[in-house]
């Protein structure tokens, strides 16, 4: 898989990427923007192939997010996301609870007093 550093982004800017378009991916752990970037090398699949942003985190206030420095496959993403829950990549890896605000129900709904 090519090398790619993880740049810490805040909560916002996680949130504005994957609000600008419907996500190519998406997964617990992160997203690939929904938009290709380019064409580039696939270094598992060892061919030219779409890459898109690549976005990283559990996307709820408080955690920590990060962005791929460099464009990646939908391959190279996949195993990416698979070596975070090995624990072999950033902090929030590994996690397998949900991804959502703790103030959330099961629905996606605020929790709280009706009005």
């Amino acid at each position: 898989m090519q090398k790619f550093r993880m740049i810490e982004i805040g909560y916002d800017e996680f949130r504005d990427a994957c609000e600008v378009l419907p996500p190519a991916i998406m997964l617990h752990d992160g997203f690939l923007l929904g938009e290709p970037y380019s064409d580039g090398p696939c270094s598992i699949l060892n061919r030219q192939d779409t890459v898109w942003w690549a976005y990283f985190g559990p996307g709820h206030e408080g955690a920590q997010h990060f962005k791929a420095d460099t464009p990646l496959t939908k391959t190279e993403f996949r195993e990416a996301i698979r070596l975070l829950r090995a624990g072999q990549g950033g902090t929030f890896a590994g996690r397998e609870e949900a991804d959502r605000d703790r103030r959330l129900n099961q629905n996606g709904h605020q929790q709280g007093d009706a009005t």
